[in-house]
């Protein structure tokens, strides 16, 4: 300890939990000291040395700069503390106490140095590599790796930090082994749907940015977590599903499909002519065939006689499955322009009624 003796006769002598005032403002000091000392590092690596990293062509020496600033600060501020404290007069039970807390800052202060490089080896290294491949089953793990780990990571240091403050840290473990029974029927659904999610992760019924019908809901998808599944339906809207439903549930692949089927049905009035409808047929085809974003050679044929039409069956396939609702709106709009051309009529439900005289 330092000795403050004749600045603490000066301004007095009156103890409060050992230690006079001027030693508190001497413990504040050497805190707000360092502090200062923090913040010019920080602004010395963040104005001046993150520039000269940023024009290397590596960015190893980015991350590594990104990594150590806050720690730093940490570290200093916790420094700080020691200094501080070297001019209190602390009693052995309050030393204890001050030491254990330190240990904790330092333990918390290491934990966060880990989670950051456990981060950017995942996200650096096997972002990178994942980002190489074809398959996007790789892609959807880094999040989850990501978040297992800082899981593991914390709880490895709560433990830590429980033996720190003289826990008995085995039986402690014993003890959860004994009450995860109970955990685990407690947070069955939690459980199985996290099971859900590791079958969609590696059965691969569909990847993100896929088009699904799943568990009731159609859209695309956007996130598979450890637990739930979202999906962007058609009006825009987010919706959250349990994995557990999604995968137990029958699960249509939109986006697999290679061509979208279209089946259209066009009524034309009775009074069409064979020759009419003949030519419309020709008229339909020609606007299938012209486009790139269908295949050629559709089914068409006078499929059914009505009561109040004549059917012209349709059967085409859309082969941009990503814009099919506009294609269909397009081939609907010329079939009317080119049908009102060829003068041939669409009906509609009507009767017709014979009065005999």
């Amino acid at each position: 300890m330092i000795d403050l003796g004749p600045l603490t006769n000066l301004l007095g002598s009156k103890l409060y939990f050992g230690s006079t005032i001027v030693q508190y403002i001497a413990f504040f000091a050497a805190i707000i000291i360092f502090v200062i000392i923090a913040k010019i590092i920080h602004y010395i690596f963040k104005h001046h040395i993150s520039k000269i990293t940023a024009k290397t062509k590596s960015n190893i020496d980015d991350v590594v700069i990104k990594l150590i600033q806050k720690p730093l600060i940490g570290a200093l501020f916790i420094v700080g503390i020691l200094v501080g404290m070297q001019f209190l007069s602390l009693s052995p039970d309050v030393a204890a106490v001050s030491s254990n807390i330190i240990g904790v800052l330092v333990t918390l202060l290491i934990m966060y140095v880990v989670i950051k490089v456990v981060d950017v080896v995942i996200e650096q290294g096997l972002g990178r590599i994942a980002g190489k491949t074809e398959s996007k089953l790789d892609d959807q793990l880094i999040p989850l790796l990501s978040k297992v780990s800082r899981f593991a990571i914390l709880a490895l240091f709560l433990v830590i930090i429980l033996d720190n403050f003289g826990y008995d840290v085995t039986a402690l473990i014993a003890g959860l082994g004994v009450g995860g029974l109970a955990f685990a029927f407690a947070a069955k659904e939690t459980i199985s749907d996290a099971f859900g999610g590791f079958s969609i992760l590696t059965g691969k019924p569909f990847m993100v940015g896929d088009s699904v019908n799943a568990a009731g809901v159609s859209g695309k998808v956007e996130e598979v977590g450890v637990r739930f599944t979202r999906i962007r339906n058609w009006d825009g809207r987010l919706v959250t599903i349990p994995n557990s439903k999604v995968a137990s549930d029958v699960i249509e692949n939109i986006t697999s499909a290679k061509a979208r089927r279209y089946n259209i049905n066009l009524g034309v009035t009775y009074d069409t002519s064979p020759a009419k409808i003949k030519k419309g047929m020709e008229i339909v085809k020609k606007i299938i065939e012209s486009r790139k974003d269908m295949k050629k050679d559709p089914h068409i044929s006078l499929s059914a006689f009505n009561d109040s039409s004549l059917n012209i069956l349709v059967i085409c396939y859309i082969t941009d499955t990503d814009n099919w609702r506009q294609i269909q709106g397009e081939i609907n709009m010329k079939i009317l322009e080119e049908f009102n051309k060829a003068g041939i009529e669409f009906a509609f439900p009507s009767q017709t009624v014979y009065v005999k005289k």
